[in-house]
Parts: C-alpha cells; sequence; structure tokens
C-alpha cells in the first residue's frame, strides 16, 4: 500500500507479507509518509514492514536527475561523483569528490535521506505521530541497500508514543545507509519518544553509516521517555568510520539527559551540548567549544584538524589516518 502525504487513521494494521510505502520523490515533487493515529493502534505483524527505501532524494543520474551529483535537501544537487549521500551523517567520498552537508534536526526528524553521486537508488523517509500504542513483532522497518556505485543515506523515522504501552516483539526502527562500492552513504536520523520501551532493545534503533570502500559517517538516534525531561542521544558508527558526524547548528545548547558516544564515533558541535551523564568509549571522541569527552584528546574546541599528542593520528574533517 503507497501512503503519501499526511493522512489520519484510527489504526494501522500491516499483516505479513504486506508492507507500507510511499511514491518515490522526484526533482520536483517531495510527499513524505505521515500517519498521525491519535487514538489507535499501529500492529505490523511478523513479516509485515513499513519500508520507504528507495524513496528519498535521487541518486545521481537516477530516474529524472540528469545531474551526476545526487540530490540533498531541498532537492538541491548534493554530493559528487564517487561520493555517498548526507543526511544525518556524511557520505563517504572515494578517490575524489566531497559530501553534501548534514541537514535535519535531531529532535524532529522529518526530512528524506540524500542521493549519493552518480549511482543508484536514493534514500528514505518516514514520520509517524499518534498518541497510541504499537506492537511490533519480528519485522523490520527496514533501512535502504543501494546495489552499486556511491552509496545513498539513511532517510528519518519520528515515533511519538506517550498515552499508552507499547508492546514490541523483536522489531527493528532503522535509518541506516546505503552499501556503497565508492563511497557508503552516512546515517539518517531516528527519534522515538515512548511511555515504555522495555519490550525493544535499544540497540534495535539504528542510525548507522553505510559499508564500502570509504564508510560513510553514523546519523543521530534520539528516544526520550515521557519521564524525561530532555531524552537520549545516541551515536553509534558500528565500527571504524572516515568522515566525522557534525551535529546541526542550532545557534543554542544543546540539553540532554544523556549522550552517548560509541563504535568509532567521532562526533563534533559547534554549539555548547550539555548532558548530566557524558558516555564515550575508548574509540570515539565528542567535541564542543568547552570540552571533550576523550581525555587524551589535547584540545577542547572543534577545529578543522586534531592532533593526538603521540603524533601518530590525525583527524580532520575528512576522517582519522595515521
Amino acid at each position: 500500500m503507497t501512503i503519501d502525504g499526511p493522512h489520519a487513521f484510527a489504526g494501522l494494521v500491516v499483516l505479513s507479507g504486506a508492507s507500507v510505502t510511499k511514491s518515490s520523490i522526484t526533482t520536483l515533487l517531495e510527499q513524505p509518509l505521515i500517519c498521525p493515529v491519535p487514538a489507535g493502534t499501529v500492529f505490523i505483524a511478523c513479516g509485515g514492514s513499513i519500508d520507504v527505501s528507495g524513496k528519498g532524494y535521487l541518486g545521481g543520474h537516477a530516474g529524472g536527475n540528469p545531474n551526476e551529483e545526487g540530490r540533498t535537501i531541498g532537492n538541491a544537487l548534493g554530493s559528487s561523483v564517487n561520493v555517498g549521500g548526507s543526511h544525518g551523517g556524511l557520505g563517504g567520498v572515494g578517490d575524489t569528490g566531497s559530501a553534501a552537508s548534514i541537514y535535519g534536526s535531531i529532535l524532529d526528524p522529518r526530512e528524506s535521506g540524500g542521493g549519493g553521486g552518480t549511482g543508484l537508488l536514493r534514500g528514505k523517509q518516514w514520520r509517524r505521530s499518534h498518541s497510541a500504542s504499537r506492537r511490533v513483532g519480528r519485522s523490520r522497518w527496514r533501512d535502504h541497500r543501494c546495489r552499486a556505485g556511491p552509496g545513498n543515506v539513511g532517510g528519518a523515522w519520528r515515533i511519538d508514543q506517550y498515552d499508552h504501552r507499547p508492546t514490541f516483539g523483536s522489531g527493528r526502527v532503522s535509518a541506516d545507509a546505503g552499501y556503497g562500492y565508492t563511497g557508503a552513504g552516512g546515517g539518517g536520523r531516528v527519534a522515538v519518544r515512548y511511555s515504555d520501551l522495555s519490550g525493544l532493545d535499544r540497540a534495535r534503533i539504528t542510525a548507522s553509516g553505510g559499508t564500502g570502500s570509504a564508510k560513510g559517517s553514523a546519523g543521530t538516534v534520539y528516544l526520550k521517555s515521557s519521564s524525561q525531561t530532555y531524552g537520549d542521544l545516541i551515536i553509534d558508527n558500528g565500527g571504524p568510520t572516515t568522515p566525522r558526524t557534525p551535529l546541526p547548528v542550532t545557534g543554542q545548547q544543546l540539553q540532554f539527559d544523556s549522550v552517548t558516544a560509541r563504535n568509532s564515533a567521532r562526533v563534533i558541535s559547534q554549539d555548547e551540548v550539555v548532558a548530566s551523564t557524558f558516555s564515550v568509549d575508548s574509540t570515539s571522541y565528542f567535541l564542543t567549544p568547552s570540552r571533550d569527552a576523550r581525555a587524551h584528546l589535547t584540545v577542547t574546541t572543534a577545529p578543522d584538524e586534531l592532533r593526538f599528542p603521540r603524533g601518530k593520528r590525525r583527524c580532520d574533517g575528512d576522517g582519522c589516518r595515521r
């Protein structure tokens, strides 16, 4: 079933073998999938899915895009040839080229995923806002996988759930980026507001960068329970990567209950970030104008280049290298 634009439902049931999707973006038209369910339940059975893979901005020479560059926010030209698309994370750069800038909101993601340079498909976008319960069996809200060429980026998922306790199975919510033979896509953005998340492993809520010869960086995952004031921010790169993850610039202080950076997450924020708890593993860093969350870094700002004390490893806008 294809749903374009905002449509309110009393309930939404996706049975095994069924899938809900949206129409593809063109160079002239973009319609998100927005499904308010103000007093009912969204149920996705085992084998069912809400899948908007390949429905984001066009990749280079894909669909009606005549350009080598992929499309990005506002349907503007974005990542160049051999470069993955960007959204919450930056696209990986192949031998040459440049990635489009990151875009979108950590707290209110609603944009489509960007397209990679000359190559194939697109990112994705889906948004749901309701005040009822959501139950997911062993279904997967599928992420995009590009077949070849530069990778395309993860899209956006926003799920609002406050009023009733959700019953989750072993489902998954992902805005993961696509594989790119030359440059992989950057991760997308996920925001989940909930009253109870005990039935779903948080590790299955992801916005990972894509894999390939030049991996894309992670996007953002924002989780907020009805009892929290600010919510939790998670950046998980899922392993070594090339580009860093810059946070969107708001010109204001960003405040969270907790911040987690792990699995080679390299996070840069030009805005101040305040949290009760910073959890940054030994493979990652989280830099703001006044602090770093990795003790052996010698800088506390966010310059273009970071030098480690031993001089063996250098990190700049293109990533980290020996």
